[in-house]
């Protein structure tokens, strides 16, 4: 929308918790506006103030990673303007990565470098040692062990308030935890491992080659989650189509057997 020659303001439909625009300003300059829900907006407990640590995240990696992270140029917390949150930060001119590897716009070649290019980054992001375990702005745990059972049980209860089915019964999942937790308090810990089925390109750019016991254990343990959180979603944005909700259900079938659970 917009005037011609004016100001233009389109929206970039590829955010999940935010809306996002692309501003075009009166002297030519591109950035992007990106909104919260609003305070009133239902949105799963690990959404909550979900900007405020985008933001405190970025600022922490840009003083202290040498990780590219976008300019912000301005952001207003104060819910005065507007009621919720929001921030303008620099845009890219450039694709993005992920949809044009799917969309088939990319050579295998090109995939494969850019995967270990991401994976060397994400190990430069994970130089950095934080305080606490969990969210940044949050309180935080003492442990990962701590903090991610923390996010599965607010997780399971976003699920229970809103009533969806997981084809599972929610103690099924805490079970599956409980029986595995340990796996959280051996060597490296976090969901910045290679999570959600990482390829091979983006495990040798961070450096790893075959994963632990215990390593294998942790990601399906962030498998899980994402299938869960996946599934919950769906209600809370308001999907009519069906198609996320059967795959989250599809592949929380999937790693509930792979840790030995069948119905």
């Amino acid at each position: 929308m917009g005037s011609p020659g004016g100001p233009t303001a389109e929206e970039i439909t590829h955010g999940w918790c935010n809306v996002v625009y692309r501003i075009r300003l009166r002297d030519g300059q591109q950035v992007v506006l990106k909104i919260a829900p609003p305070g009133d907006v239902a949105v799963l407990t690990r959404e909550r103030n979900m900007m405020r640590n985008e933001l405190a995240a970025m600022a922490l990696v840009r003083d202290r990673a040498g990780v590219p992270v976008p300019r912000v140029d301005h952001a207003d917390l104060s819910r005065e303007l507007i009621d919720a949150d929001y921030f303008f930060m620099g845009y890219v001119d450039a694709d993005n990565f992920g949809l044009a590897a799917a969309d088939g716009r990319l050579t295998a070649d090109v995939i494969a470098a850019g995967g270990r290019q991401l994976g060397a980054l994400n190990r430069e992001l994970n130089s950095i040692v934080g305080p606490h375990f969990g969210p940044l702005e949050g309180p935080g745990s003492a442990t990962w062990r701590e903090a991610f059972t923390k996010m599965i049980e607010d997780t399971l209860a976003d699920g229970a308030r809103v009533q969806v089915d997981i084809g599972w019964d929610y103690d099924d999942i805490r079970a599956v935890l409980a029986k595995n937790a340990s796996a959280l308090e051996a060597g490296l810990t976090g969901i910045d491992l290679p999570v959600f089925g990482d390829p091979t390109d983006f495990m040798q750019g961070y450096g790893l080659g075959e994963l632990s016991e215990a390593q294998r254990v942790r990601r399906r343990l962030y498998s899980l989650y994402l299938a869960v959180i996946m599934i919950f979603e769906t209600k809370y944005r308001g999907h009519t189509d069906t198609t996320t909700y059967d795959l989250g259900r599809e592949q929380l079938d999937l790693l509930m057997a792979q840790f030995g659970r069948t119905r």
